[in-house]
């Protein structure tokens, strides 16, 4: 559950911790003074506000609420680039740790390794997932 509060204290507060412990959810805040427990939800709003929200005028909310959900899966997932993902985009990274898991899969039951063929809608990534088995 994403949730920005109107001050900081909504999130240690003992209501909001038991709502959480009722709903078996576990707050992302650490300990007091730590900034980047945030950074990455930060990173991914400003982004949205500054790539779409400020400048689109939206007519109803519904228009807007599809408006974000289009940008989020394609755009943001499947075509933006992030530099903290090595430039590539969420979706290319996740396609790839699911391949390593699949090669890992079949190194461990039979196998020596794994191509991956990864195809998204501009572009096919071919990528060979090296694994030492042992023997």
């Amino acid at each position: 559950m994403l949730r920005r509060p109107v001050e900081s204290g909504n999130y240690t507060s003992t209501a909001f911790a038991e709502t959480l412990k009722s709903l078996n959810l576990r707050g992302s805040v650490g300990r007091t003074g730590i900034c980047w427990d945030n950074a990455m939800a930060e990173s991914f709003f400003g982004a949205l506000k500054n790539e779409l929200v400020h400048r689109t005028v939206f007519a109803t909310r519904s228009l807007a609420r599809r408006a974000i959900v289009r940008y989020i899966e394609v755009f943001y997932n499947r075509r933006r680039l992030h530099s903290g993902l090595g430039y590539r985009t969420p979706s290319e990274v996740h396609a790839e740790y699911l391949a390593q898991q699949a090669a890992a899969w079949a190194c461990k039951n039979n196998g020596s390794g794994a191509y991956s063929v990864v195809t998204f809608s501009d572009r096919v990534v071919r990528r060979r997932l090296r694994l030492l088995c042992p023997g």
